[in-house]
């Protein structure tokens, strides 16, 4: 219910936009990220309550593929809990195939598109990152973890240029810092600033830049290459190589990295206070 009256709201300026602005996202139910046919009815019964609600399915094997079954559909989709590269090599290259279907049969793809959410602060956060570097003698600091999240979004955005993916990368869940010289900063605009990319930008994030940047220049930073020494020490990390590597992690083993285990533990304790707090708002009205 909250999908559809969202998605109604914004309808007009999809409309106006022939599908290029006014997106709603609808994320199926985490609970059931590794099995593909649940995921596609759940996609389906939410994108049918109206045309501008996009599908945000999780970027395991199971996700993945039910990704690229929806983008053949000529349906919007994101693709959330991605923690690597080789997740959104694979996410990027599943629309590219349902997209080549959709026109093969003659869809219309007005409205459709396909992002990939790379979660980077949930990514740099995760425990087992830190306790990897401890276990090879690597000291991370504010700095370095913010700098593996850079290094993993220049890694996939470098390859979805050359590659021509129609799907778009998406940065998430940011984080504030490092400290820089006395002065916060936030790198994970600052050092990504110039692509063609997505951005979700939570009201802290927001309300911090404009006021620590209100005098600092964003030069486009994208392109630029993580510091040698810098990338040097992150890949000495286990944790970091899967993540950063094109081929760290095989596909069947995405719903095993720490931080998609972590994620989709926390989404799924969402999704059962929601439902217990709507059950006894139902229950008490009956």
């Amino acid at each position: 219910e909250v999908c559809r009256a969202a998605a109604l709201r914004f309808l007009p300026l999809y409309e106006a936009s022939a599908g290029r602005y006014g997106h709603v996202c609808a994320q199926v139910d985490p609970r059931a990220l590794t099995d593909t046919e649940t995921m596609l009815a759940q996609a389906r019964r939410l994108h049918a309550l109206a045309p501008n609600l996009m599908i945000k399915m999780p970027a395991t094997r199971e996700g993945i593929a039910g990704l690229r079954a929806l983008s053949a559909e000529g349906i919007a989709t994101t693709a959330t809990l991605c923690f690597s590269v080789a997740q959104m090599v694979a996410v990027a290259e599943a629309a590219r195939e349902g997209y080549r279907e959709a026109r093969a049969a003659g869809r219309s793809l007005q409205g459709a598109r396909c992002c990939t959410a790379l979660m980077l602060g949930r990514m740099e956060d995760v425990p087992r990152f830190r306790e990897e570097a401890a276990e090879v003698g690597v000291s991370l600091s504010d700095a370095d973890l913010r700098w593996a999240g850079v290094a993993v979004s220049r890694r996939a955005y470098a390859l979805y240029m050359a590659r021509g993916y129609e799907a778009r990368i998406l940065c998430a869940s940011m984080r504030l810092g490092p400290t820089v010289d006395g002065k916060t900063r936030i790198w994970h605009l600052e050092q990504l600033a110039g692509g063609e990319m997505v951005f979700t930008i939570f009201p802290n994030i927001m309300a911090s830049f404009l006021a620590l940047y209100r005098n600092r220049e964003i030069a486009p930073r994208i392109v630029e290459p993580v510091p040698d020494e810098v990338l040097e020490r992150l890949l000495r990390v286990p944790y970091f190589r899967q993540a950063y590597e094109e081929d760290g992690v095989a596909p069947e083993g995405f719903v095993d990295l720490p931080g998609v285990q972590a994620t989709a533990g926390a989404f799924t304790d969402a999704m059962e206070t929601v439902e217990t707090y709507t059950r006894t708002i139902y229950q008490g009205r009956r």
